[in-house]
């Protein structure tokens, strides 16, 4: 809950100030909808309400008391929300991106009562976390050269680890990719994480360093969380000992699911909800279309004749996209050297509320920090 009191700042001197309009940037996931509404409502006496697309194609006309009337080339796209004047874009694409501008006609004049920049964006591809060389001088320390990579983006970085404790040496700016996204590799708790990512969507790839500098009795379990639909990627961390029998990738330590022979030929023995494919990496494994149902502990196991060794463990947990947000405000009170916004931000079934007072162009938050 928390974006959604954060976003309201950028509409905040809008509804305080008597004149102007601020465009609000929006931001959408191709294939989501688009949620378009009025910052308040529309002067007394308005004759008509028109959604525009840069100024110039009336998505929707709402005439008070009558039914709204849709262009006819969004026909069977367009709902309309709650509040009054809203309208809902079904199943936006990036043509969809534009100006769209609410205008209040009346027999004063026009008036722009809301205006959104909107910018429609696919999802990224995903990343890959690639170990490059570790340098190992000593029991006690080590360098990780790693390399964060998409399809048609890649960076690089050293990880130097010393006593347990790592730092990082480059690749913390993000870099930015041919279609505009962010490719950035960061250290959290001696975690190597490669993100990618825009504004709507994010993949992401991580190592535990720790894990490849210094050899241990146990296995490091790392947590994955995954989008219901998407696809999970399981790999190892690093090659196999050298005489390996079989690597078996189990789930919850007494399923297998997949055996790869010392080559890499995979047999299936047991299958998920969407099935397998097999990545670029020897060894790994890809599960398609993955459900609620596929959350668990995936293992792999290396079999060797001196015995078995877990060489990767991930609980996963796949989890639904949350339902759409929607920020209300209740009231405002002016006065002629402040203003209060109080606003709510809701969802189908949970709510929070906050008070924000501007003063001299200077908005300050009370209550609602706290995520619910």
């Amino acid at each position: 809950m928390r974006s959604c009191v954060v976003l309201l700042f950028a509409s905040l001197l809008t509804l305080c100030e008597a004149q102007g309009t601020i465009v609000t940037p929006v931001f959408v996931l191709k294939g989501r909808d688009l949620l378009l509404k009025l910052r308040a409502d529309p002067p007394e006496g308005v004759l008509y309400v028109d959604w525009k697309i840069n100024k110039t194609v009336t998505l929707v006309r709402f005439i008070p008391g009558g039914e709204p009337h849709v262009d006819l080339r969004f026909t069977g796209r367009v709902q309309f929300g709650e509040n009054k004047f809203s309208v809902i874009l079904k199943n936006v694409q990036e043509v969809d991106s534009g100006l769209y501008s609410a205008v209040a006609v009346t027999l004063q004049g026009d008036k722009l009562a809301a205006e959104y920049k909107v910018t429609v964006q696919g999802p990224v591809s995903p990343v890959e976390l690639i170990v490059d060389r570790v340098d190992s001088s000593s029991s006690e320390s080590c360098d990780l050269h790693v390399t964060c990579r998409t399809h048609n983006a890649h960076i690089s970085s050293t990880v130097s680890c010393f006593d347990r404790v790592c730092i990082q040496e480059g690749g913390e700016r993000p870099e930015v990719t041919t279609s505009g996204a962010s490719l950035q590799v960061h250290l959290l708790n001696n975690v190597i994480i490669c993100n990618h990512s825009n504004q709507v969507h994010r993949t992401h790839d991580l190592i535990h360093a720790e894990q490849l500098c210094y050899q241990s009795t146990g296995t490091i379990v790392t947590p994955v969380f995954v989008l219901k639909g998407r696809d999970l990627l399981l790999k190892l961390h690093a090659d196999p000992p050298e005489g390996i029998l079989a690597v078996d990738w189990k789930i919850n330590k007494n399923v297998t699911l997949i055996r790869f022979d010392p080559s890499g030929e995979a047999t299936v023995l047991h299958n998920v909800t969407g099935g397998f494919e097999f990545g670029e990496n020897k060894f790994s494994v890809i599960l398609k279309n993955v459900q609620e149902v596929d959350s668990g502990v995936y293992s792999a196991v290396v079999d060797t004749l001196k015995g078995n060794k877990t060489a990767a463990e991930y609980k996963v947990t796949v989890q639904g996209p949350v339902s759409p947000v929607e920020l209300i405000v209740d009231r405002v009170d002016n006065s002629s050297e402040s203003c209060d916004l109080h606003v709510t931000c809701r969802t189908h079934n949970s709510n929070i509320s906050s008070t924000f007072r501007c003063v001299d162009w200077f908005c300050s938050q009370e209550g609602g920090e706290r995520s619910e």
